[in-house]
């Protein structure tokens, strides 16, 4: 915990159950990786989780496609187009909507994210 506090790196609360649906851990990690700080991984099982459904995630639909595209404006600021893309291609085929749509939804995701909004704000105006 110390050494977080010195590296001045926080839990972002806009990820997880908050505004944008996942990416609070990857954003945390990768804060951690740009402020030096080293991570150290082990394979040790904690607990475990039924897989069988998730009270959160609905499939690649609008809203991940949505949420996706906030994490990629918070984690990659100058190259948030170019990760989109990536995500778009790989996600968009496990998913009803096609690769351009996709882009749209991450696209719209990205603009919330500067904004300050959230899908519901966003697919109400």
């Amino acid at each position: 915990r110390s050494a977080l506090e010195r590296a001045n790196v926080r839990f972002s609360h806009l990820f997880g159950a908050a505004k944008y649906g996942s990416g609070e851990d990857t954003l945390f990690l990768y804060s951690c990786l740009r402020a030096g700080l080293r991570i150290y991984s082990h394979p040790y099982v904690l607990g475990g989780s039924a897989m069988d459904s998730s009270s959160w995630f609905t499939g690649h639909n609008e809203k991940s496609f949505f949420d996706r595209g906030a994490l990629m404006a918070a984690l990659f600021p100058r190259m948030k187009h170019l990760m989109k893309w990536h995500i778009a291609i790989k996600f968009s085929k496990q998913s009803d909507l096609s690769l351009s749509q996709a882009v749209r939804w991450m696209d719209r995701g990205i603009r919330a994210y500067k904004k300050g909004t959230t899908f519901a704000d966003e697919t109400t105006s």
